[in-house]
């Protein structure tokens, strides 16, 4: 596939830039009060770049909740929004997140079947990942998605453990796109360290998708590099259900050292680009955070207005 060479370098901006934010964030929940838990999805960010670099403004995208900081790479989103107000929007598609998780994609099911009700070109990528792959709102969510054949593509982005489980415990099968067949749509699988693959598949899917032709589940292979949760300070996190060596050697497969690689090899990306792209990343990130703590917070009241004209 033929990618322009300003999107494969916005989409090396937007990688760094979400690694950096986990820094930022962390750093903000260890000089705050320190009370629950703070997680990270570090090793991870490919998929959601790739994905947020196949969607318009008014499409839906609702990232894992590790992610959630992403939507900044989405058309008509921008990094303050990470810090101030509320990414919840269903005008630019994101329609926020349940805690239980699992019981938001029927949500974003929904969106699709507004979509096709409403004759429009919108797509919904939803999210989720291996463990939640298991619960019964996402299954109904997608046998009703196959049924109508809705402009959604599913995304099981599975980074190995489900909570401190390995995912092959819970299946008996090693590739999850094989679930696809169970509900008659199409599956891949794919490196979902790997920016242009990822890219690649999900643009597949998506158009396939707004075409009017139904959804279809990606399985993006990926490896949490962070701890399922970081506690206060203080508070050591202990992971004794990863084998010695597996986060030393998953760390060799870390998807911004591959990217950086391989536009070197393309002639998009020298050593002093990564030092001046960090660098600009850094000072965005410090602007964003200060313009978005000057943002009103949320009114609910305007998204039920909002929902109930659209009804």
């Amino acid at each position: 596939m033929d990618i322009p060479h300003e999107k494969l370098t916005v989409m090396y901006r937007n990688l760094v830039t979400v690694r950096k934010l986990y820094d930022t964030l962390f750093d903000l929940y260890r000089n705050s009060s320190g009370k629950g838990n703070f997680v990270a999805g570090e090793g991870e960010e490919a998929i959601p770049v790739a994905i947020c670099a196949n969607l318009k403004r008014d499409d839906s995208y609702k990232p894992n909740f590790r992610q959630s900081m992403c939507l900044f790479a989405k058309e008509g989103y921008e990094l303050a929004d990470v810090f101030g107000g509320s990414l919840f929007d269903a005008e630019r598609g994101y329609l926020g997140f349940s805690l239980a998780l699992g019981e938001d994609v029927g949500v974003y099911t929904g969106f699709a079947v507004s979509a096709q009700m409403r004759k429009t070109d919108q797509v919904c990528v939803c999210t989720f990942g291996e463990g939640t792959a298991s619960k019964g709102a996402v299954h109904e969510a997608m046998v009703t998605a196959a049924a109508w054949k809705l402009p959604i593509v599913f995304v099981l982005q599975n980074n190995k453990y489900c909570g401190g489980t390995r995912y092959s415990k819970v299946y008996g099968f090693e590739d999850l796109s094989e679930r696809a067949k169970g509900y008659g749509i199409p599956g891949r699988n794919v490196d979902g360290n790997d920016v242009i693959a990822t890219y690649e598949v999900v643009k597949e899917f998506v158009d396939r998708a707004r075409s009017g032709g139904g959804p279809g589940l990606i399985v993006a292979e990926t490896y949490r590099l962070s701890p399922y949760f970081e506690r206060a300070p203080g508070e050591p996190v202990i992971e004794e259900y990863r084998p010695p060596g597996e986060l030393e050697e998953a760390r060799k497969n870390d998807p911004i050292p591959r990217y950086q690689k391989t536009l070197k090899d393309m002639g998009l990306l020298t050593d002093e680009d990564i030092s001046r792209v960090e660098g600009e990343i850094e000072q965005e990130i410090a602007k964003a955070m200060s313009d978005g703590r000057q943002r009103p917070r949320v009114d609910y009241d305007q998204y039920v207005k909002y929902a109930v004209a659209e009804l």
